[in-house]
């Protein structure tokens, strides 16, 4: 590992990664008992499903904002306030007992998400060099899902004591000390800390080098002479020394300067969370169709979620040393045949077609720990960094809403076997996308750079 990534972790763990754990996993302990607490409220099953997604929604909803306000305001503020509003909004949802109520809680506690979601993202970005990017977003993938399996046990042992609003009370707390540990952690010294390894590619990186310098804060250092100024779509960022404070760009210029890989790179994202999405949704269903017993299905899902975990920092590890397409094309191929497996062999061999398959999807979505975000950090621009990563993010929100909608319609028109076997074909053709997308000889922020041999 060269000098200029020496440290790398150091200035993330404080200020990110544990307030990552502590902010995802309270809003997993709220969401377990939120749908519970409408239905205790008088709604039906399909009303309670329609108040957890409405967390979904706000996620969705609340990103584009989240990236302007980032470059208005600095990472650092936007993360206290999000965190802060998450604790006002799932403390308030004790007091909610209506499902109206419930679902304007579900939806604040959204936005708040995605804002936070946001700043991190580009707090990161600032402060590791180029050539540990892919390992820092998949430990900020691997944060969020430690904290979306220990805050759901978390709020398991206090409902123990307080009901269904101890789930509520453990993400009120955890977001509450996720906002003090941001404030009281000092802010790294050096920011921009990316740039000064911006002319280097990730060791063994065939695939992947950024066109452009590491998209960072533009006070702190000086562009590297030997580096172009462009942006990664190709266009000269003449707005490299905005501040913090300045006024952000529009989303509509944002989408419009950098609409080439939004639609093709950031189509293989929609495909990758799509894929990602069913399987909470298609695994308890296909053992349920297949006969399993509850214990069994709470073993395979345990199966699946624990590849996926073991997972997460390999993939970044992988991302830096042979590229990003490598790890995007095997999460997206790899998901696919685990869907297709679920289908047409779980409607033929039952159970071990389905367990196959469940595992599968666990590895494949493991593989790509982080990758949507490496990604989406890649592509920003220098100016308007965080804006462009808000688009992005919604762009990723937009699969995960739309993986148990396409699955709910082909079940209806088909079957579920059927609609697993549709999804896996859409995932393998986002891999084969994906190839061609992220070549290294495609003009773009995935082009391989100028590595002289000589």
């Amino acid at each position: 590992m060269s000098g200029t990534t020496q440290g790398w972790l150091r200035p993330i763990v404080w200020p990110v990664l544990v307030p990552t754990a502590l902010v995802f996993g309270g809003e997993g302990a709220a969401m377990v008992v939120l749908g519970l607490s409408a239905i205790e409220g008088g709604a039906s099953l399909s009303l309670a499903a329609l108040v957890v997604a409405t967390v979904g929604l706000g996620q969705l909803t609340g990103s584009i904002p989240a990236g302007q306000l980032t470059v208005r305001f600095g990472e650092r503020r936007v993360l206290v306030v999000a965190s802060l509003v998450s604790t006002v909004v799932w403390a308030s949802a004790v007091a909610a007992s209506s499902p109206a109520a419930l679902a304007v809680v579900g939806f604040s506690g959204g936005v708040a998400s995605a804002a936070f979601a946001v700043a991190r993202q580009s707090w990161t970005m600032d402060v590791v060099p180029v050539a540990a990017r892919a390992r820092a977003m998949s430990l900020l993938g691997g944060a969020s899902r430690v904290g979306l399996v220990v805050g759901p046990l978390a709020g398991a042992a206090l409902q123990a004591w307080a009901g269904l609003d101890g789930g509520f009370m453990v993400a009120s707390a955890a977001a509450l000390l996720a906002a003090v540990t941001v404030l009281v952690v000092r802010e790294p010294e050096v920011r921009g800390l990316a740039r000064g390894s911006s002319g280097e590619s990730p060791a063994g990186g065939a695939d992947h080098v950024p066109a452009g310098p590491a998209t960072v804060r533009p006070a702190s250092v000086d562009r590297p002479a030997d580096r172009p100024t462009a942006s990664p779509a190709g266009s000269t960022d003449p707005a490299s020394t905005r501040p913090a404070a300045a006024r952000p760009a529009s989303a509509r210029s944002v989408i419009h300067a950098h609409a080439s890989v939004l639609a093709t790179a950031g189509i293989g994202v929609v495909i990758i969370n799509l894929a990602r999405s069913l399987r909470p949704v298609l695994v308890p269903l296909a053992l349920s169709e297949a006969g399993a017993d509850p214990h069994t299905t709470s073993l395979v899902v345990a199966a699946a979620a624990a590849a996926e975990l073991l997972l997460f920092y390999p993939a970044g590890v992988t991302m830096d040393r042979y590229g990003r397409r490598v790890v995007a094309v095997s999460c997206s191929g790899v998901m696919g045949v685990g869907l297709i497996l679920m289908g047409a062999l779980g409607a033929v061999d039952g159970l071990a077609g389905i367990v196959g398959g469940a595992v599968l999807l666990g590895i494949g979505s493991g593989i790509g720990s982080g990758v949507v975000k490496t990604l989406g950090a890649d592509a920003a621009p220098v100016a308007d960094r965080a804006t462009f990563l808000g688009v992005w993010n919604v762009l990723g929100e937009t699969g995960g809403a739309a993986g148990p909608l396409a699955l709910s319609g082909l079940t209806a028109v088909l079957s579920l076997a059927g609609a697993g076997v549709v999804l896996g074909v859409v995932a393998l053709a986002g891999a084969l996308g994906l190839t061609r997308w992220l070549a290294p000889e495609r003009e773009g922020p995935w082009r391989r750079g100028d590595r002289s041999s000589a």
